[in-house]
C-alpha cells in the first residue's frame, strides 16, 4: 500500500487522498492511527489530546480537552498498527 502524502489545497492547507477520489478533512484525520493532529474546538482555540483510553483490541478513545472554554471531546479510533480492512 503506498503511502499517504499530503496535497496542498488552494487554501494551503494540506489535503489527504481518501483513495475515493475525495479528500480527508482534519475530522477524518485525527481518526487514522498514529495521528498527531489536534482538532479545533467550536470556540475556535486548539484543543488538547488529554487522553487515550483502549477501547478494545484494536480501538481507542482519544480525549481532547479545550484549555480555553473546558469542552471535551471524545474520538474512538484505530490503534497503532490497525488498519480499517
Amino acid at each position: 500500500m503506498a503511502a499517504c502524502s499530503p496535497q496542498s489545497g488552494q487554501d494551503g492547507v494540506p489535503h489527504f487522498p481518501t483513495g475515493t477520489g475525495g479528500v480527508m478533512s482534519k475530522f477524518e484525520r485525527l481518526l487514522v492511527a498514529g495521528s498527531t493532529e489536534l482538532p479545533d474546538c467550536r470556540c475556535t482555540a486548539e484543543m488538547n489530546l488529554t487522553a487515550i483510553v483502549p477501547a478494545g483490541v484494536d480501538t481507542e478513545i482519544r480525549v481532547f480537552r479545550c484549555p480555553h472554554c473546558r469542552s471535551e471531546l471524545r474520538l474512538t479510533a484505530w490503534r497503532n498498527g490497525v488498519s480499517a480492512t
